[in-house]
């Protein structure tokens, strides 16, 4: 019988290098993601090691919600004391009726699912003990509106009431006058604005109880106080 002898030749080892390379290829490119997949983990868990950490920057020992609290706290007292800074003066705090509004899409944009959600919730009127409006004599760029014919003719009879008692409110207290026949723009409660004054002019247009005053602190901004105010009116609507 004759054996038969296996003759390895080029045209084999060619084809054996070429079978193996794939499977080299594949644990290459895992070898490469796992280093990648390894680092990234370890970036990440460094960050959350280093605000996790017992010990802050000074040394201090402060767990993670003392932290938080603090950041926090120092926002709010920050957005207070921009709000208190500029103020217009002692008796700046007074209800104010919304026809003499006027909305500032510099602040926040009105979306129409917040106003509808508003509108809902104002079914039964108006709430003492509502957030307050931050308003002011100017807008962002320091000018000022006057209560005009046009601004009149869209009044309804009964906010045409609901001004004429406001203005004589005015009269009443000196430190106030300087705001009668001007309107007032709006930093903060753009969005129930839009709700409520909606909502009264279709609903309660007959109805003069209805016509609100809402409670509203006066601020008297300089230009340089504008991009701190946006700040401030931004922490407080989070």
């Amino acid at each position: 019988m004759e054996r038969t002898t296996h003759i390895s030749t080029d045209d084999d080892s060619t084809m054996h290098s070429t079978q193996d390379r794939p499977s080299q290829q594949v644990h290459h490119h895992q070898d490469i993601s796992s280093n990648l997949h390894n680092k990234k983990k370890k970036k990440t868990n460094e960050s959350l090691d280093d605000f996790n950490s017992d010990e802050d920057n000074d040394g201090d020992n402060k767990t993670y919600q003392e932290k938080v609290w603090e950041l926090t706290n120092k926002r709010k007292v920050n957005s207070t004391s921009t709000i208190s800074s500029i103020r217009a003066g002692p008796n700046a705090r007074l209800r104010v009726p919304l026809c003499r509004m006027v909305p500032m899409p510099i602040v926040c944009p009105a979306l129409k699912g917040d106003i509808t959600k508003l509108e809902a919730d104002f079914f039964n009127g108006y709430r003492d003990g509502d957030r307050v409006f931050y308003i002011s004599a100017t807008d962002s760029k320091g000018n000022f509106q006057f209560v005009d014919d046009e601004v009149r003719a869209s009044w309804s009879p009964n906010w045409a009431q609901a001004n004429a008692l406001f203005e004589s409110q005015l009269d009443t207290d000196l430190s106030l006058t300087s705001y009668k026949n001007k309107m007032f723009f709006i930093w903060d409660g753009n969005h129930r604005y839009f709700a409520w004054r909606n909502y009264i002019d279709r609903v309660y247009t007959e109805d003069y109880e209805c016509h609100v005053f809402v409670d509203s602190i006066i601020l008297a901004p300089e230009p340089d106080d504008i991009p701190s105010l946006l700040t401030a009116m931004h922490d407080i609507n989070k």
